[in-house]
């Protein structure tokens, strides 16, 4: 058979040709989320190291510096 673009094939292409669908016509249904269980590594959040309070980290002041000479 010809393509519309001028080639010529023996037989047609392997492919399923898209579903034809009007342009005004609903767009279909979202696909529902998975109901199974989740695997662990999605849910699980990272360990944040605790930080220290306003109160505790003012308490432990920094050493003094160098003198500038």
């Amino acid at each position: 058979w010809t393509s519309p673009l001028g080639r010529t094939y023996a037989r047609p292409s392997p492919h399923r040709p898209p579903p034809r669908v009007a342009r005004d016509a609903e767009p279909p249904p979202l696909r529902q989320p998975p109901t199974g269980t989740t695997p662990r590594w999605v849910t699980a959040a990272e360990p944040t190291p605790p930080v220290p309070p306003e109160g505790e980290a003012e308490a432990r002041p920094e050493p003094p510096a160098d003198p500038p000479f």
